[in-house]
């Protein structure tokens, strides 16, 4: 008859790789890989109602489009960090006399983790000349960087500048 050790041991010898194998194994992760069809969707959405908050005058919307540490780079002027600052950059170019303005992105390219986006795009925005005569119109491109927050997209950054030359000085 064996003796109680002996038997413990055998035991653990016989239990010992199956348990090291189970740790072994990768952790199943219960999160899911990013959709970037789905978020490459949901942001031009968020970009056609953006647009269309321009349009209707709508500064409120377009700031909570940004983060509440987002930057804005707006071509001639200061930057604006935060988002009140960013709304105040959006008043002045939404409540213009006559102002139109279109954009529309190019590319939308993720981060590896899927929580980052990159976008690219032109725009086209005019607007009454407060001095009469023609209307000012300006053309050009865009980045935004884009970050998932509790599952909903926001502008980090945001910065465009213009394709039309400086006037001759």
């Amino acid at each position: 008859m064996r003796s109680r050790p002996t038997r413990l041991a055998a035991l653990v010898l016989l239990t010992l790789p199956t348990a090291l194998a189970a740790q072994a194994k990768p952790a199943t992760s219960h999160s899911t890989k990013p959709d970037r069809k789905a978020d490459a969707a949901a942001i031009r959405e968020i970009d056609r109602k953006w647009v269309a908050a321009v349009a209707a005058r709508d500064t409120a919307y377009i700031a909570r489009v940004y983060a509440a540490d987002a930057v804005a780079l707006p071509p001639n002027a200061d930057k604006a960090e935060g988002r009140a600052a960013i709304a105040k950059t959006w008043a002045a170019m939404a409540t213009a006399p006559g102002v139109k303005l279109t954009f529309e992105p190019a590319t939308i390219d993720f981060s590896r983790a899927g929580d980052l986006a990159y976008e690219t795009g032109t725009y086209t925005y005019e607007q009454d000349n407060p001095k009469g005569g023609d209307k000012i119109r300006d053309h050009g491109k865009y980045v935004v960087v884009w970050a998932k927050q509790d599952g909903r997209w926001q502008v980090m950054r945001d910065i465009w500048n213009s394709d039309v030359p400086m006037p001759s000085m």
